[in-house]
């Protein structure tokens, strides 16, 4: 409940800091004149172990107040326990490309305040396999596996703020969520049969985690 807390209340700050900071700008920071960075960002839920929540965008500066921003988000996680006489094995894969048009809104020495948005499209893949009677000499055993295939587009929005350390150097923290639609597809299958358990797409308003990240200007 507090880490939703926390995402509902950044925005709010963020657009407050914004609104207040359009008043006192003074020295009008503005993008580097360099016309390209490379960016790293992590999300709220980053694992190292899982290769999961990382994100890698390239941005190319327009001028000094608007960029376009398109990124790639890579997500494998891979899981095996043993549970009494049950193995179960889980393991999946997932990407996300977007593109978005980003604008700076106001400044505050070597603070930018930006927002922006645009289109995105993912996919994801998971199977998760259970077997029974395993470890159980002299048993049979059986083994049920749970597949599912999703494939979403839409649009996101963004807004953040980038510190700049130094003229090729800066850190970010941003929040966003997104509107779009997801269609997925789910099978069960056993020893004999593999049969469908679900087909269907749904529009969803989903929140994004907030995100921490780096870029360098070149």
């Amino acid at each position: 409940m507090q880490k939703y807390l926390y995402s509902c209340l950044l925005p709010i700050l963020l657009i407050c800091i914004n609104i207040n900071l359009v008043a006192q700008d003074s020295t009008q920071q503005s993008f580097p004149g360099n016309h390209y960075a490379l960016q790293f960002q992590i999300k709220e839920s980053f694992s190292i172990s899982e290769f999961n929540g990382g994100i890698v965008s390239g941005k190319y500066l327009l001028n000094n107040l608007d960029q376009i921003r398109i990124g790639l988000y890579l997500g494998v996680s891979d899981d095996n326990s043993i549970s009494g006489t049950e193995k179960r094995e889980s393991n999946s894969y997932s990407f996300l490309i977007h593109s978005q048009y980003l604008l700076k809104i106001s400044s505050f020495h070597d603070i930018i305040f930006y927002s922006g948005g645009g289109p995105y499209l993912g996919y994801s893949s998971s199977e998760m396999s259970t077997t029974y009677g395993y470890g159980v000499p002299d048993i049979t055993t059986s083994k049920t596996t749970v597949e599912s295939e999703t494939i979403e587009y839409g649009f996101s929005f963004a807004i953040g703020t980038e510190w700049f350390l130094k003229n090729n150097l800066s850190l970010s923290l941003e929040y966003g969520f997104s509107f779009g639609n997801k269609i997925r597809e789910d099978y069960v299958s056993d020893d004999i049969q593999r049969n469908k358990m679900y087909d269907g797409s749904s529009l969803r308003l989903v929140r994004d985690e907030i995100k921490f990240g780096v870029s360098f200007y070149f």
